[in-house]
């Protein structure tokens, strides 16, 4: 049995022009924005194969905001296109709610840190404004 996709029907030849022109920039901070400029050309097992493959391919030091917003897509068949279907039947299988950690980039701060970098600027900003 081939753990393939059962969303995967082929491609187009428009699919596989916008393919390579994101591949070129594959591993690199541009890939993930060349995506965002040409995914409409896809069709949604090619958007959520190729956003998947994208995001483990390279997803440092980019715009974390566009990746958000890039899996957030009103697509279908996204767990089935990102997942292959052993994969998808082990998704199937795990509770509800667990406890994940999250990678830490060399030189980025942890949200917490953030959270509090914020709060101290808040604080301060308070302070200047009542003249301490």
């Amino acid at each position: 049995m081939q753990d393939i996709s059962p969303d995967w029907n082929g491609s187009t030849k428009k699919e596989i022009e916008i393919m390579d022109e994101i591949l070129r920039w594959e591993a690199t901070p541009i890939a993930i924005t060349k995506f965002n400029e040409l995914c409409k050309g896809l069709g949604d097992y090619w958007y959520w194969f190729t956003l998947s493959t994208l995001w483990v391919s390279y997803s440092g030091w980019s715009d974390l905001n566009l990746w958000r917003k890039l899996f957030r897509a009103r697509r279908r068949r996204r767990e089935t296109s990102i997942m292959k279907p052993s994969e998808y039947r082990q998704l199937r299988k795990l509770p509800t709610e667990l406890t994940a950690y999250r990678a830490h980039r060399i030189g980025e701060l942890w949200v917490r840190e953030e959270i509090q970098i914020e709060e101290e600027r808040l604080h301060s900003a308070v302070l200047a404004a009542r003249g301490k």
